[in-house]
């Protein structure tokens, strides 16, 4: 009988044995609730490639490859979960399945380490000197190594536990057929393929997006470093997200395109997307298994022996200085070749304003000078707080505005009283008849003078604060815009080559 025929469920008590070692007892009824031994003998009848498998790990040198570990990672996955249903939390079991979750994590870990990383690297066609490959290669090895004896001493682990309650373990540990096919070498190129075309926005889209991603990435390397965050799987969940849906992207839009024909170099981009994707797929599922199963483990006892087995220092010293370094290392060198294919292909520029704005925000004024900009040299992409706004729509503009407010906190009473203040001034400049006051009676401009004097005040004492603003667009236009910021918006600083903006359309 082979593995997963007459398969049965767990929590099986036997009453009376028959058919051998390999076949299930004739006789059994179901129970509500089993001993440990009882579930674990049946465990080892209806799930034998786990405990064969884990058996033929522990007896080779070698390393069995990352299909191996795939197939032994779906198995301990499938026991996992069967001793989730058998509610294992209030059993002594408890233990084992939490070897079959580490079982799981690191087999995951270690097949994307040696698939997506190691066995692919020349595909990407990465900008890497052959020093930096020597490097990479050398850490990857180190930790794939980590990665194996790790997953022996839980395997180890397991079939100990299995042994100390008396279950008989098949005997069958034979070379899977998994194991076969490691090492296959590639197959021939000979598929004639169409290329199609790409449109400039998917290029735009593509380059600016990955933009956005590394700058996350980033952010969360800092704050990590500068002790600021910890390592959570939120925060690497929604990184990894990111770089999902840009290879996703790419293969739907660019690849086999006519563009990704003529430069070679969007292959490449596509490389630093995938390192990215695969060093994130790996920082996940590690610090899943770490914050899951490790640091909130309530059982000290369960705590202590998984901090031995799977050595808690090393891990962590992986997840940040291999893992999330090299994450860092490949987004970076990405970003820089995805700002020199958006100018290439498209002639456009990707780089960071600072705004300068007053206590009351940013005016109209400069909003509308930055339309006129836009609308000679071609529209710019503002983003502000992962928000994206249209320069030449001064709806869009002025939208902006609020998103700006958000960002640098002109929440605070000082602004308040300043935006009230130039709100009254506008009322007073269409009035016509004197204000009066206890009697006496003032021109509308006598009270401006005064509520300007009052609103100066409070400006110089604020002073005037930045907000870097991420533009996208044509090299002209920012150059511009940076002029416009450079002089704070004021006339009277601005070359004569802006002179056109003042003119009325």
């Amino acid at each position: 009988m082979t593995a997963r025929s007459g398969r049965s469920g767990p929590g099986l008590l036997p009453e009376e044995a028959g058919g051998g070692a390999s076949a299930m007892p004739k006789k059994y009824q179901l129970q509500d609730r089993v001993s440990a031994q009882i579930f674990l003998e049946n465990l080892a009848f209806t799930n034998q490639e786990f405990f064969f498998l884990a058996g033929y790990f522990l007896k080779v040198k070698k390393r069995v490859g990352r299909y191996f570990l795939n197939y032994l990672r779906r198995e301990a996955h499938e026991v996992e979960t069967i001793l989730d249903d058998a509610e294992v939390f209030t059993n002594e079991l408890f233990f084992f399945r939490e070897l079959m979750a580490g079982i799981r994590w690191f087999c995951r870990a270690a097949f994307t380490l040696e698939e997506g990383i190691i066995s692919r690297y020349d595909t990407r066609k990465l900008k890497d000197t052959p020093a930096d490959r020597t490097a990479l290669m050398a850490e990857a090895e180190n930790t794939l190594n980590y990665f194996y004896t790790t997953i022996r001493k839980l395997c180890q682990e397991a079939l100990r536990i299995s042994a100390d309650l008396g279950v008989v373990l098949p005997d069958k540990a034979a070379e899977s057929h998994f194991i076969k096919i490691q090492g296959q070498p590639r197959l021939e190129k000979n598929r004639a393929i169409d290329s199609g075309t790409t449109p400039l926005d998917s290029v735009e889209l593509l380059t600016g997006e990955f933009i956005g991603a590394q700058e996350s990435l980033l952010r969360f390397e800092a704050r990590l470093r500068e002790g600021k965050a910890t390592l959570n799987e939120r925060d690497v969940i929604q990184i990894n997200n990111s770089f999902h849906a840009l290879e996703s992207f790419y293969d739907t839009h660019l690849h086999d395109t006519l563009m990704e024909r003529d430069v070679p170099d969007f292959w490449s981009l596509r490389g630093y997307i995938a390192m990215v994707l695969r060093f994130s797929e790996m920082l996940k599922d590690l610090v899943h298994f770490y914050e899951r199963h490790l640091v909130t483990m309530r059982d000290p006892a369960i705590h202590d022996r998984f901090a031995e087995l799977v050595d808690e220092k090393r891990l962590l010293k992986i997840l940040v200085d291999f893992v999330l370094k090299n994450s860092a290392r490949y987004v970076k060198d990405g970003g820089s070749l995805a700002l020199e294919l958006l100018t290439r292909v498209t002639g456009k520029v990707r780089r960071v304003i600072k705004i300068p704005i007053g206590v009351d925000g940013l005016h109209a004024r400069p909003m509308t000078w930055i339309y006129k900009v836009c609308q000679r040299h071609g529209n710019v992409i503002f983003e502000v707080g992962g928000e994206k706004f249209e320069a030449n729509s001064i709806l869009s503009m002025l939208t902006m505005t609020e998103a700006i407010d958000r960002v640098i906190g002109l929440e605070d009473k000082d602004s308040q009283i300043v935006v009230a203040a130039g709100t009254v001034i506008n009322e007073l400049e269409r009035r016509r008849k004197p204000v009066s006051v206890t009697g006496r009676r003032y021109v509308p401009q006598t009270v401006i003078d005064i509520l300007e004097s009052f609103r100066s005040e409070i400006r110089d004492k604020s002073g005037t604060r930045f907000v870097d603003v991420v533009a996208s667009g044509p090299d002209a236009s920012i150059r511009e815009i940076e002029v416009l910021a450079a002089a704070y918006f004021k006339k009277e600083q601005l070359p004569p080559s802006l002179d056109y903006i003042f003119k009325e359309d």
